[in-house]
């Protein structure tokens, strides 16, 4: 009984945060005890002082410290209390370990993937390699693009990561370049070949296994990269104009192309993640990116369309068919045209203003963000959105 209550006690002096009791040396123990309570003298003795005791009163009900009015009850409470939150403590440790655990695996699994591809595409580039150039037969030629016949060429290549092509492109017909990651720069050529240069980079993604593929058709040449496509059962293909597909997963391969465009030549450029800008080109322009901003200037007729980024473009030619349409979303829009320009405008942006060199007959303008009105004589349909951004109509300097 005796063993029991002291331990009990010593227990009770812990969870209480007492311990400051047992650095000192218990002179005395003793306990006298009858049917009903029981009596404990403790004599302490502390550095510098006298000999001085406290006394603990035990009875049936609870044990009272009459020193500090200390009742056990609470002390029992805390005990409880201190063990709870531990408990908490270890469960919270174990599920962060858990979240850890589980945030970690899907990582993993992705490294063993790209190091199971990376290894795929290092046997792949290095016993294949080549560029395939799509040639139109002249009977195709004369029957509009009817059933071509592809050969497979040795690309034109300095290293695995750069890429050149030059070939002569008649008056008339258009140099094409489609891309998705990187930019596109066009610039105007003294010599009557046009000259295409890729430069492709990666920081993860392996750029040898973005192919360049050249297609010659009856309307000029398209040139295309050509990204691992994310479904084997349906490749990426290069075609002219709308046609073809181009996707890519997971691939960070960047392509950047410069093109050198010969007198009379038409240029397109398209891609998605990047800018898109030419120098003065003597002929037509056409420009689409999504994320990019577009700068072009032409000695014919352009059109730019994008999402995130604004248009800056310069037109030598007002003789357009159709509608030529400016259109981004998130961006300004400034357009030079030239002074002898006869147009039917449209005119919308959400969040910006529209401001005009030329005298407009308006038909209608509710505010400084709608315009709807005449340039000239009229005619020909001029298209102008966007949501944030404004947009100038600019008067184009003589002499492009």
């Amino acid at each position: 009984m005796k063993a029991a209550l002291r331990a009990e006690f010593y227990s009770y002096i812990h969870a209480a945060g007492m311990s400051t009791l047992l650095p000192f040396a218990l002179k005395y123990l003793s306990q006298s005890f009858s049917s009903r309570c029981f009596h404990i003298r403790v004599t302490k003795y502390e550095p510098g002082l006298v000999k001085a005791r406290t006394e603990f009163e035990i009875n049936c009900r609870s044990i009272f410290l009459k020193h500090s009015g200390l009742n056990i009850d609470a002390l029992r409470s805390r005990l409880r209390r201190m063990k709870v939150n531990e408990m908490k403590q270890k469960l919270t440790t174990i599920l962060f370990v858990a979240v850890l655990v589980l945030l970690a695996a899907p990582l993993a699994i992705e490294q063993v993937g790209n190091l199971k591809g990376f290894a795929e595409r290092w046997a792949k580039n290095n016993f294949l390699s080549g560029v395939v150039i799509v040639h139109a037969s002249e009977r195709a030629e004369a029957n509009n693009g009817q059933r071509m016949s592809i050969s497979v060429a040795n690309p034109i290549q300095s290293s695995a990561d750069e890429f050149h092509w030059n070939g002569r492109i008649n008056q008339g017909q258009t140099i094409e370049i489609k891309g998705i990651n990187g930019s596109i720069r066009a610039e105007t050529s003294s010599g009557n070949e046009t000259q295409v240069t890729a430069k492709k980079t990666g920081r993860r993604s392996d750029p040898k296994e973005v192919e360049i593929r050249v297609v010659e058709h009856s309307g000029g040449v398209t040139i295309c990269a050509i990204y691992p496509s994310d479904s084997p059962g349906n490749p990426n293909s290069c075609e002219s104009g709308e046609n073809g597909s181009s996707r890519t997963h997971d691939n960070d391969v960047q392509v950047n192309f410069t093109v050198r465009v010969p007198q009379g030549v038409r240029f397109s450029g398209k891609t998605v993640n990047g800018d898109i800008e030419t120098s003065a080109l003597s002929s037509d322009v056409d420009a689409k990116t999504v994320n990019g901003s577009i700068k072009i200037a032409a000695g014919g007729i352009a059109s730019a369309k994008t999402v995130n980024g604004s248009i800056n473009a310069s037109l030598g030619s007002a003789n357009w068919t159709g509608t030529l349409d400016f259109k981004t979303v998130n961006g300004g829009i400034t357009l030079d045209l030239p002074s002898n320009t006869n147009a039917q405008v449209q005119a919308d942006t959400l969040n910006g203003e529209i401001s005009t060199d030329f005298p407009l007959t308006t038909e209608s303008r509710t505010d400084r963000r709608h315009l709807s009105g005449t340039i000239g004589g009229g005619g020909r349909e001029l298209s102008l959105k966007t949501v944030n951004g404004s947009i100038n109509l600019r008067r184009a300097l003589s002499g492009f």
